[in-house]
């Protein structure tokens, strides 16, 4: 994918240093706690340092599971179905850790959100799951629409004349060569309306990264593959997204 080779070494460094800091961390606390137990005796101290000691060795082990399946599909290596399993279901609560991380280690929040939508993107990547055109439903911000248009396409993007200027008609012609399902919102509570009506079965958005971690972790039960837009005159702002990008995905999870 395009955007995301321009963006994925860094975004891949980045996500490497955030677990790779909160893997140090596991270990370090693990050897204060496995510590706190051997000069404690007292059987209530002993329980309650051996619980944490096992939260803590969870952690860590979550985390090392992690970066295994990160550094194995990075390389197109396969992955234990189980691993695979074990990362997704955890991606809920790494993003806050790298949050944290990236904070302590004064990386800039949209470096963070990239590596988390990354990691994100590698996971869905990996599965083998295909998917019928009118399963998938394609999300994108209305920015990408030049602001000067006078004809809004936010509620049928079949208004739009496909004149050109911004990728509203390479969307819609995505729409009509793949029988996807496009919408362009105007944020995210218009965003969750449309996928409560449409119900699809894989979402394709493009947003900005703020806007991408935060659909990420609000949307549960729908796998999203993210798609960073470009920005060239500030954000919210006739922004920009490759054709060739968005078409290579769909085909990618498509049925054949």
């Amino acid at each position: 994918m395009m955007n995301e080779k321009k963006h994925s070494s860094s975004a891949f460094q980045t996500t490497i240093s955030l677990l790779l800091f909160w893997l140090l961390m596991s270990a370090l606390l693990i050897l204060l706690v496995s510590w706190l137990i051997s000069g404690q005796h007292l059987a209530a101290y002993l329980v309650f340092n051996g619980l944490l000691f096992l939260v803590i060795l969870f952690f860590a082990v979550m985390v090392l599971v992690s970066l295994f399946t990160f550094f194995r599909i990075w390389y197109n290596k396969t992955v234990p179905k189980q691993m695979l399993q074990c990362t997704k279901a955890s991606l809920n609560w790494i993003y806050p850790l790298l949050k944290i991380a990236g904070k302590l280690m004064k990386k800039d929040k949209d470096d963070v959100r990239k590596a988390f939508t990354l990691l994100n993107n590698r996971l869905m990547m990996s599965e083998s799951k295909k998917y019928k055109g009118q399963d998938i439903l394609l999300l994108t911000p209305h920015c990408l629409q030049k602001a000067h248009c006078s004809i809004k396409v936010t509620n049928d993007i079949e208004l739009c004349q496909e004149c050109g200027v911004c990728n509203v008609g390479d969307l819609k012609y995505l729409q009509r060569t793949y029988g996807v399902r496009c919408d362009v919102v105007t944020g995210g509570t218009l965003a969750r309306r449309r996928i409560k009506e449409k119900k699809p079965k894989l979402i394709i958005a493009v947003a900005c990264e703020r806007d991408l971690v935060s659909g990420l972790m609000d949307i549960k039960n729908i796998p999203v593959y993210a798609i960073i837009n470009d920005r060239p005159e500030g954000p919210c702002y006739n922004t920009v997204v490759q054709k060739e990008e968005v078409e290579n995905t769909i085909k990618h999870f498509m049925t054949r």
